[in-house]
């Protein structure tokens, strides 16, 4: 089994205004290991976590508006088939994204934008790595560890590590706002 999940990490924005822009809210659930559908977590560096156990959660969020007066890095993994991505938004705007996805190659590597300065070492230590056990017939795919890598560069976190904090629970169960069902929409009370 793999992981498929993704997060997005949020620096320069209160924990509440972020859950409230996203429509979550805390539960008083707490864990060491991310279990539940979506948890939130504080990290070193002032950064807050939201990770979902969904690679494609990121990909649906209003980013731009998340980072309007934020940075926000986001993570989206897919191990299943040796997927992955990661970005930085600030200001509204993404300033980078880099993507690897295996079914490319396993040298596939898209960088959009600036990328930050870890970039090039991780990808020329992951492409020395892929050549020397065996290039294109490698049984390990390393650079999908490149956007991995880089956005635990920028937040201390990685998905598949210690825990981001030194409370052994420090995952928090977050939860969305119960659906109203059709027919309580339709007689609701005013």
């Amino acid at each position: 089994m793999g992981f498929a999940l993704s997060w997005l990490a949020v620096k320069g924005a209160e924990k509440a205004s972020i859950l409230a822009r996203l429509g979550l809210s805390e539960s008083t659930e707490a864990d060491s290991v991310p279990d539940a559908d979506i948890v939130g977590a504080k990290l070193h560096g002032d950064w807050y976590l939201v990770l979902a156990n969904r690679c494609d959660y990121v990909d649906r969020l209003p980013l731009s508006d998340l980072s309007a007066s934020a940075v926000l890095v986001t993570c989206a993994v897919e191990e299943h088939v040796m997927y992955s991505v990661a970005s930085q938004w600030t200001d509204g705007r993404r300033i980078w994204q880099v993507t690897h996805d295996s079914a490319r190659g396993l040298t596939d590597l898209l960088a959009e934008g600036a990328p930050p300065d870890p970039f090039s070492a991780l990808r020329t230590e992951a492409l020395a790595q892929l050549e020397a056990e065996g290039g294109a017939d490698s049984s390990v795919d390393f650079v999908f560890d490149v956007p991995v890598d880089l956005a635990k560069a920028l937040t201390a976190f990685r998905h598949d590590q210690d825990p981001p904090s030194d409370d052994e629970a420090c995952f928090i169960t977050l939860l969305r706002p119960p659906k109203r069902s059709f027919l309580a929409s339709l007689f609701r009370r005013q």
